[in-house]
């Protein structure tokens, strides 16, 4: 009797164990369900049940389907209103003018989520910090080298590269070349030009991407690729600790992009090392100050110069640079070789403001041509930057709200977003918003407020600077010496025309990876130079 009754009490217990943490699984979930749907602090905001009780709805539309979050919150704000709760903690707003309370100056704290931050899988830069402080220490560090002043003097740096591709342009026109008559793919182009700018002046070394025959386009293939794996992140923060611990030919058989990035993450941690070290002494030769030679020599504390630290930092600080400038500038390309009104008037202003085209032109003059400034203000306004939502949190106060109709007050500690891809196409804001007009930023001046490319308020993109630089010294040069099949000047020396290219398939924004991806049939925004 007594081997029966251990028996049974063994069995009874083998059972009621995974019984009992089943039945606690549950209360659980339940609970949570109940608390997020009725007991939140947000859960009186509109939007649809499912997104407030799981944050799995979110992933189903960025993951699943592939970037189309964005495109589902419009048509969730088309339904429920100005504000949605597109998540258990997070609250959505579409009315332009609430952007600035959300994205804020320096004298209102706001903090990143952690949430969206993790999908980096860079916790050391400043682009992925969270707190209030910490950020501003770590951005305080690295602004001096992108304020105005600095990029200005950088500005023979710029040049050097922007003549180097202008080399290419000639290259791919020149009969007498191999590349001849093959079609040139700008997006590929204009990112080796903004990827070897960056790592000139953050490490006195270049990678040489513009001069490479296929202009090595890896970058753009990693950061689609690590984009997706960021919205992958988001539900499950411990992918990115797995992808770099798996064995490099695993992830080279996986994806061979994203191995490419993960090299490039090496490199620059070697990079810095050897900095560290005194073995990379390249910024002695160099005709400008370079980025982390100085904050390694700086007073910085020594948590913040770890080497990990500041490998996270460049990294981001060179792929942002390459990838988001990289698709700027063959978007407003695209918009004028597809406008010749536009492309004339643009034209006839640098003919008349760079009378000799050899000659380089200072930036501030540049920087003053009211056409070319629209022309780049609308290039940003239609390839949007940085397209995804990006989360702040005011925790020392509770944010205001009117739509109209209601006045509602957000909670200190809610996660608020917005979204460049809305505001830039809104048809109160921008009339006829999609329509490239450069005109309208003359006629108006204060649109300059509704253009977030780059973000608003303490948090803005540190690059801003260097990205209008290249903006404007890459589109001056290249459209004073080329024109289109419609529009010729005197001494222009070529002409480039679209080449298989549309809107609808290689510029028109379809999915939401961070960055602005266009359909997966792209082959790019492609032109075919002609030399006259």
């Amino acid at each position: 009797m007594g081997v029966f009754e251990s028996v049974w009490l063994e069995t009874k217990s083998s059972f009621f164990l995974p019984l009992a943490c089943s039945v606690l699984w549950i209360c659980y979930n339940v609970g949570l369900v109940l608390y997020r749907l009725y007991l939140s602090p947000i859960s009186h905001f509109p939007g649809p049940k499912i997104a407030a009780v799981t944050y799995w709805y979110e992933f189903y539309y960025d993951v699943v389907l592939g970037g189309q979050y964005t495109f589902r919150i419009l048509e969730l704000h088309k339904q429920y209103g100005p504000v949605v709760r597109i998540n258990p903690r997070e609250l959505h707003f579409y009315p332009p003018q609430f952007y600035e309370e959300i994205y804020a100056g320096p004298t209102r704290r706001r903090d990143r989520w952690e949430r969206y931050t993790q999908g980096f899988g860079m916790p050391g830069a400043g682009a992925s910090t969270n707190p209030h402080d910490l950020h501003k220490a770590r951005r305080a560090a690295l602004s001096p080298y992108f304020s105005m002043q600095s990029v200005r003097n950088l500005q023979s740096v710029i040049e050097e590269k922007t003549d180097l591709l202008m080399r290419r342009f000639r290259e791919f026109g020149d009969f007498r070349k191999e590349a001849a008559r093959k079609p040139l793919n700008l997006e590929v182009a204009f990112a080796a030009y903004a990827y070897d700018v960056i790592t000139e002046y953050a490490f006195a070394r270049s990678e040489h991407h513009l001069e490479a025959e296929d202009f090595d386009p890896w970058m753009l293939k990693a950061a689609s690729s690590t984009s997706s794996l960021g919205q992958i992140a988001k539900q499950m923060y411990w992918v990115f600790w797995l992808v770099l611990n798996i064995p490099d030919w695993l992830t080279r058989r996986l994806d061979a992009n994203a191995s490419r990035y993960l090299q490039f993450k090496r490199d620059i941690n070697n990079q810095i090392e050897n900095i560290r070290n005194g073995i990379d002494t390249s910024h002695k030769t160099a005709s400008h100050p370079t980025i982390f030679h100085e904050i390694l020599s700086s007073s910085l504390p020594p948590a913040e110069k770890r080497t990990s630290r500041l490998a996270d930092e460049g990294a981001t600080v060179v792929s942002a640079g390459a990838v988001t400038t990289g698709w700027t500038l063959p978007v407003t390309v695209f918009y004028l070789l597809s406008n010749p009104a536009i492309l004339r008037k643009l034209k006839h202003e640098l003919s008349e403001a760079i009378p000799d085209p050899t000659k380089p032109t200072p930036l501030p003059e540049l920087e003053r041509l009211p056409y070319l400034t629209g022309v780049i203000q609308e290039g940003l306004r239609l390839s949007y930057g940085i397209c995804t939502r990006l989360e702040r949190i005011a925790r020392d106060e509770a944010l205001v709200f009117d739509d109209g109709e209601r006045t509602w007050t957000i909670p200190p500690g809610t996660p608020c977003s917005m979204t460049s891809y809305m505001i830039h196409r809104n048809p109160d804001v921008f009339p006829s918003p999609h329509e490239y007009r450069p005109e309208r930023w003359i006629e108006n001046p204060r649109l300059d407020k509704y253009l977030v490319s780059f973000s608003k308020g303490k948090m803005q993109c540190l690059g801003i600077n260097l990205a209008y630089a290249e903006l404007y010294l890459m589109l001056a040069k290249l459209f004073r010496v080329y024109g289109s099949k419609e529009v010729r000047f005197d001494g222009d020396m070529g002409k480039l025309e679209l080449f298989e290219t549309t809107f609808e398939r290689d510029v028109d924004m379809r999915e939401d990876r961070f960055i602005p991806l266009p359909s997966r049939e792209t082959k790019g925004v492609r032109v075919l130079v002609e030399l006259y």
